[in-house]
């Protein structure tokens, strides 16, 4: 049996099933669907569609309030999708 070792460093993260996450979501075209969906509301910095995929990632890392995402990435993970 051999073993190769990986020039990547071992970073633990609990948050790690987000890259996982976003790929399927991706990969089965929801991110995209989600900006598409209609919101009534307009768009200063982001656009609301954005709004709501950060929201998803938020629940998806355990977020337990919306306003949780006020406080920034040093409290739940920053999206990779």
């Amino acid at each position: 049996m051999t073993t190769t070792t990986s020039d990547w460093p071992v970073v633990n993260t609990q948050h790690g099933m987000l890259v996982a996450f976003g790929e399927f979501l991706q990969q089965h075209g929801m991110i995209e669907r989600l900006m598409h969906v209609a919101i009534p509301q307009k768009t200063r910095r982001f656009a609301p569609q954005t709004k709501l995929i950060e929201f998803l990632a938020g629940i998806l890392s355990g977020m337990e309030h919306l306003e949780d995402l006020n406080d920034g990435p040093s409290h739940w993970p920053t999206m990779v999708w």
